[in-house]
């Protein structure tokens, strides 16, 4: 028993370096891994940055494929949203705003229910205090991670579970002229 995305969260010790993380982590990788290293490095003494930040990029995607597959292992799965799904995130966007409200989903957690992701690249003080007060007015709550399947290492997820709030529900199921 136990949760699935803990067992599966390998985290590099502090100070242990790519080569002895990889020979214990993943043995049959280790000349691929090294590979790739030694292109980033190759590029970045070339100072090829645009070339860097390309195989940064397709690593990001990669590691967003791998982080889907946790998810699903812990029985996370994105879902079909609701009518009033969309509506719901531009009210979001309207008192939020950009870039905190970027790459949403709709995820059935088996530990939380029905959730509402939020997957930005960024995000500053004053949007942070948007958000809480507008999950305050909604009888909502919210928290943040860094565990974003949308783009690891670009992106965080903030995660607004659905729960009890009776306004939200009615609002996802497109009765949105009940809410106000």
């Amino acid at each position: 028993s136990g949760d699935p995305l803990k067992v599966y969260d390998f985290r590099c010790a502090t100070g242990r370096g790519l080569v002895s993380t990889v020979k214990e982590r993943a043995p049959s990788l280790e000349g691929h891994i090294l590979a790739i290293r030694e292109e980033a490095r190759r590029l970045f003494s070339r100072g090829d940055l645009d070339g860097l930040y390309r195989l940064y990029y397709v690593l990001g995607h990669l590691a967003s494929e791998v982080r889907v597959l946790f998810e699903e292992a812990g029985g996370r799965r994105a879902v079909d949203p609701p009518l009033g799904f969309h509506a719901f995130v531009n009210r979001l966007l309207s008192r939020v705003g950009w870039p905190l409200v970027d790459h949403w989903l709709y995820i059935d957690d088996p530990r939380e229910g029905r959730v509402v992701e939020l997957h930005p690249y960024d995000a500053d003080m004053d949007q942070l205090r948007r958000l809480i007060g507008f999950c305050e007015a909604e009888g909502l709550t919210f928290h943040v991670d860094g565990r974003s399947s949308y783009f690891p290492g670009f992106t965080f997820r903030v995660t607004i579970p659905v729960g009890s709030s009776n306004r939200l529900r009615r609002y996802l199921r497109g009765e949105w002229w009940r809410v106000e």
